[in-house]
């Protein structure tokens, strides 16, 4: 018993000095396809002898410039006994991307899985990708009759997995994060979309007084909103991301965010439908998106454009473009940096950011007006 005793007694009291990770966390599906069409002119033409390539113009996808690197004759490790042909997807730059694509060129349909590029390998794709001789023969639909063909590449990154954003006062430091977390006096339940959420009316008595008084009449998102509690919205809007959305309550959450400017909540659904659209379909609430016309449209936006993952460098002027191409959690970030409003659309949001960043680029420059002024350009509607 006594040694039971001393063990215990020294893990309570145990120093930890430092924690070492080996080997980066595991990336996760992006859930944004991205597609590029390369136009390949007289390809049956191409005199490159087996073991030389041409270069396709490059493209960008994902922040990133891609192109194919194609041999028409097959390159040094193909077979010697048949001519095939080689093609791999090249990425330009020295930053390593792993990625999922898929080729598609006729009726062939050709996909490489988890594939990381880096600057000393930066190419994947099919030594022996197809035979030459039924390639080039334009009854097989792979060519057009002035002996041209097209190359569809669809490319989805793996990135890290990044946890759900949340205002930056609520954090472990701020006494009402910690109120939150305290389970034993929490006296009032708000029941949101069936799920329950159990608060302090003492909180809500000193915060949002008008709430209080309303605390067995309306979902706890919906009041804050109506009465502009917005710190107290953006803490429930990222509590049900990250705790409450399935592919069962994607719909329902996804009519919610649309309706109460929820940003965050409605890229999350978004994201979840476009990873298992089936699921979402078969839920109890997907009428409810059904009855949206915005919802539909902005889903098939999603399904076509998509976001893209890039990293920038938060040090220098974002560019419009760069702007838009950031997730909601990145926005946010960035207007929280410089403590502006952080509620709103998606679309909201971005023209808040393009403002700000225009006018401090131009206060830098001292008013001038050059080919680096930003406009606002709206693409991406989630």
């Amino acid at each position: 018993m006594s040694m039971s005793s001393s063990c215990a007694t020294n893990r309570r009291h145990k120093k930890i000095v430092g924690t070492s990770v080996t080997f980066d966390n595991p990336k996760v599906p992006s859930g944004r396809v991205e597609t590029m069409i390369f136009k390949v002119n007289g390809f049956s033409d191409r005199a490159e002898p087996r073991g030389r390539a041409f270069n396709t113009s490059a493209l960008s996808a994902h922040g990133r410039q891609w192109n194919l690197l194609i041999f028409p004759r097959g390159d040094a490790h193909s077979d010697e006994d048949t001519e095939y042909i080689s093609i791999y997807l090249n990425k330009i730059g020295s930053e390593p991307i792993t990625a999922d694509y898929t080729l598609i060129c006729g009726s062939m349909e050709s996909s490489a899985t988890k594939h990381t590029f880096t600057e000393r390998f930066p190419c994947w794709g099919y030594s022996n990708w197809i035979r030459r001789s039924v390639f080039i023969n334009r009854q097989n639909g792979y060519m057009n009759e002035n002996g041209g063909t097209t190359f569809e590449i669809s490319l989805q990154l793996y990135v890290d997995k990044r946890s759900v954003w949340y205002p930056g006062r609520c954090n472990e430091g701020w006494v009402p994060a910690q109120l939150f977390k305290c389970e034993a006096s929490k006296d009032v339940t708000f029941e949101v979309q069936g799920s329950e959420f159990r608060v302090h009316s003492s909180v809500l008595e000193l915060c949002a007084p008008v709430l209080f008084e309303m605390v067995e009449d309306k979902s706890l998102l919906v009041a804050a909103d109506n009465f502009g509690c917005t710190d107290l919205k953006l803490y429930v809007e990222s509590t049900l991301t990250e705790h409450f959305l399935t592919a069962d309550t994607a719909a329902s959450l996804l009519a919610l965010a649309d309706v109460h400017s929820c940003a965050l909540l409605k890229e999350a659904a978004m994201l979840l439908y476009m990873k298992d659209p089936e699921a979402v379909k078969d839920s109890k609430d997907w009428t409810l998106a059904l009855k949206s016309t915005s919802i539909l449209a902005e889903l098939l936006d999603t399904a076509t454009l998509g976001t893209a993952d890039i990293t920038i460098d938060s040090s220098k002027h974002l560019t419009a473009e760069e702007i838009e191409m950031l997730d909601v959690t990145s926005l946010r970030e960035r207007l929280e940096k410089a403590n502006l409003d952080l509620d709103g659309s998606r679309e909201t949001l971005v023209k808040r950011l393009i403002t700000y960043v225009d006018t401090t680029t131009n206060e830098s420059d001292g008013g001038s007006d050059d080919d680096d002024q930003i406009s606002i350009k709206s693409k991406i509607s989630v």
